[in-house]
């Protein structure tokens, strides 16, 4: 049995047995954080790095003064634009936007508030800004160069410590949108010694979840967050994908139109399990 069927069978054996724990223990969130157009988490991250991870995702240039690379941020965006989120990342700080086309291009971070430091101008070759800029595209698979920029990305998931995990311990994955605490809650082995990990994202409610298969294929997989779906899928060098499955293939002018559909319905899917038995 493949991987794939293994992982479908998964899901669906996990959604019944998590509707049956739910309906147990009704008193639990389904969900604590409404699905969002952007929704990413920040947890113990440098300003720089945090800027690094969010050019990236969005294809937004970050100017930032080499005073406040290191800035330690711990910040949750939940925002309908990029506008929004980069309104909540830098509500500490002076900063100025470009916009081309009304999209947000360029964001010149000068400073923290009562720094003194306003520039209004973008300076050229100024040795005190850091640039930070995406980098994404030279470093995925060729096949995937043709999906939406943004949504295909490397990731690194620690399958062993995933697997010595005990039902009900955590751990903190490290994603390419931002930060999660993850709490294990099922495991599910199959007849030709693959297994599936089960669990959800803690903080953001019980309805978000992660199926992760592995066996001598290597591992894929699927993670429901407050931004969307998400699949994992194993190239053939055998690096993990990230994958968004809202995006991936929408036209970009589409994308909002779609997310905002799909914060309709997402909530109905996670009740759906609830009622599922």
């Amino acid at each position: 049995m493949t991987l794939h069927k293994n992982i479908k069978i998964a899901f669906a054996v996990a959604v019944v047995l998590f509707a049956a724990d739910i309906m147990a223990e009704a008193e639990t969130p389904l969900i604590k954080e409404q699905p969002r157009n952007i929704y990413h988490v920040i947890k113990n991250k440098t300003l720089l790095e945090a800027t690094n991870r969010l050019a990236n995702r969005s294809g937004i240039v970050f100017k930032i003064s080499a005073d406040i690379e290191h800035d330690m941020v711990d910040q949750k965006l939940a925002a309908d634009d990029w506008s929004a989120a980069i309104g909540q990342l830098l509500q500490a700080y002076n900063f100025t936007v470009e916009t081309e086309n009304n999209q947000i291009k360029t964001v010149l971070v000068s400073g923290r508030h009562g720094s003194g430091n306003r520039r209004q101008v973008l300076p050229d070759g100024d040795d005190e800004l850091i640039v930070v800029a995406p980098d994404y595209a030279g470093k995925i698979p060729r096949r995937y160069k043709h999906f939406n920029a943004g949504s295909v990305f490397n990731v690194t998931l620690p399958m062993d410590e995933l697997n010595n995990i005990a039902l009900g311990g955590e751990l903190t994955l490290d994603l390419p949108i931002g930060q999660y605490k993850v709490k294990h809650d099922n495991r599910i082995e199959h007849g030709d010694g693959s297994s599936t990990w089960v669990g959800y994202l803690n903080d953001e409610g019980r309805g978000y979840r992660i199926y992760l298969s592995q066996g001598e294929a290597g591992v894929i997989g699927n993670v429901y967050t407050p931004d969307g779906a998400y699949n994992i899928e194993q190239s053939t060098a055998g690096r993990l994908l990230w994958i968004s499955a809202n995006r991936a293939w929408l036209p970009p002018d589409t994308i909002t139109m779609r997310s905002r559909a799909r914060r309709k319905v997402w909530p109905q899917w996670i009740m759906a399990c609830k009622w599922a038995v």
